[in-house]
């Protein structure tokens, strides 16, 4: 199953990606210099060479094109990959568990089975409920591969 969080980088909340960073041990200056970088944001737009007024940003979303926003996205995702890593319904290879490799906003699940595969998704939906994001159903895809010639 290749999953695809819907507006991943816009939909980051800020109190929740403050809470991960703070339980990775990330202190000290570095949690100040991303708490500052993230707090009472100010925005513009830019269309056609002219710019709006400043706004207020709101509570979510990390700043794209900036160099940290995929790593913070993942920072924010981290303990999803922990749950299913040890859920024990994901692939394993040579004792390396390779149920669901991540590459930026993009998840894959791989299961020997159907119900874990079910287990996997479930579990991905709790977790988007719980941190507040959604996966995008027209983005993400279901792949079955099978000996058989009916599934």
């Amino acid at each position: 199953t290749l999953l695809d969080s819907k507006r991943a980088f816009d939909t980051v909340d800020h109190i929740g990606l403050k809470i991960k960073i703070n339980d990775l041990g990330i202190n000290g200056n570095l949690w100040k210099l991303l708490d500052h970088m993230y707090r009472d944001l100010k925005s513009c737009v830019t269309c056609n060479n002219v710019t709006s007024r400043f706004f207020s940003s709101f509570e979510r979303g990390v700043r794209q094109g900036s160099a940290l926003s995929a790593k913070l996205y993942l920072i924010y995702i981290n303990d999803l990959i922990d749950i299913l890593s040890t859920s024990g319904k994901g692939a394993v290879m040579l004792d390396l568990n390779v149920g669901c490799p991540v590459q930026a906003d993009d998840i894959a699940l791989i299961s020997p089975t159907f119900s874990g595969m079910q287990c996997m998704i479930d579990i991905c939906y709790n977790y988007s409920v719980k941190w507040k994001f959604e996966f995008s159903p027209s983005k993400s895809q279901v792949l079955i591969f099978s000996k058989k010639e009916t599934v």
